[in-house]
């Protein structure tokens, strides 16, 4: 809902859901960190990039932990599904090979995999570091957030659109370093991502670079 509210200008009303979606200690951790980076992708889209940062680094710790909690060892496959353990100490289905929404019942792709949004807070504090003029911060995070994407590139709990929005922050990154002819493929590629992932479920993503 908050995602969709931002998406249509609604920003104060997606701001509280999404603040109280990574406050609440009873929303599981990985959850929480894609509320924690999507509050920072709207102030990002408001010029708030000193903010934002505040907010990716928030996400960026709540996916950590629910990484942590995450390290339990999985239990045998159910239904073709191989469980992954999430923050709550419960059972969190993990589709393997299936396409996000449609796994079996009780057992969605939801796109909310912790990878994902440790992913996801890499590339934007990226993003808060280019718009902030800090290139080198940039550079490292970029590098991070493609080693990260490269590991899991076969992994269907990721979104394309993460492999999207760190292709462009690449861009962005690149044309601050005055590469504009460098930037192009960049741009290229998080179009085709972002437009195949708009268009509905597809195979496994390549990692970005």
């Amino acid at each position: 809902m908050a995602v969709a509210l931002g998406g249509q200008g609604y920003y104060a009303a997606a701001a509280a859901e999404l603040e109280r979606l990574a406050a609440d200690p009873a929303v599981p951790l990985r959850v929480a960190a894609h509320a924690a980076v999507t509050r920072a992708a709207h102030l990002r889209q408001l010029g708030g990039h000193a903010v934002a940062r505040s907010w990716d680094a928030r996400g960026l710790r709540l996916a950590a932990g629910a990484l942590r909690a995450g390290a339990a060892p999985t239990g045998p496959r159910i239904g073709g599904v191989s469980p992954r353990w999430d923050s709550t100490g419960g059972v969190s289905p993990r589709c393997d090979g299936v396409a996000n929404g449609d796994g079996p019942a009780g057992c969605p792709c939801d796109g909310l995999d912790a990878a994902a949004a440790r992913i996801d807070a890499l590339v934007g504090l990226a993003a808060d570091a280019v718009g902030l003029g800090d290139l080198a911060g940039a550079e490292r995070l970029l590098a991070a957030a493609a080693a990260e994407l490269a590991r899991l590139a076969a992994d269907p709990a990721v979104p394309l659109g993460v492999a999207a929005h760190a292709a462009v922050t690449r861009a962005a990154h690149l044309r601050q370093l005055g590469g504009h002819a460098a930037a192009r493929p960049h741009d290229a590629r998080g179009l085709r991502l972002a437009t195949v992932a708009l268009r509905g479920p597809t195979p496994p993503h390549p990692g970005a670079t």
